[in-house]
């Protein structure tokens, strides 16, 4: 686990600057609150498909975290795992870009 970004979105959560979920995560980037959103490495084809569809007409920019669901969920400090996560401040948005790699549609 990459401890430094797991500690950097563990702090964004508690400072209520991150939605968990698929539903949170659409509703934040549909009300234009959310500065980044994060996929899990291990997040199915089929759900990351649902949730671009979802999204498709709101640019947001997606990076793919360094964290399966089970430690995204554990960083989070949640007791089930998650593939999606919505950060909705700017300065832990360009923080945590830093550590990701880049999610190219296909």
């Amino acid at each position: 686990m990459n401890d430094r970004f797991a500690g950097l979105l563990g702090l964004a959560k508690r400072a209520g600057k991150v939605a968990v979920g698929f539903d949170e995560t659409v509703s934040q980037v549909k009300k234009r609150k959310a500065f980044l959103v994060l996929l899990a490495t291990d997040l199915s084809p089929k759900s990351e498909k649902e949730w671009r569809y979802a999204t498709k007409d709101d640019p947001i920019p997606i990076r793919r975290c360094p964290l399966s669901k089970a430690e995204l969920a554990h960083a989070l400090g949640l007791s089930r795992q998650t593939g999606l996560a919505a950060v909705t401040d700017e300065g832990f948005a360009k923080a945590l870009a830093a550590h990701c790699s880049e999610d190219k549609e296909d």
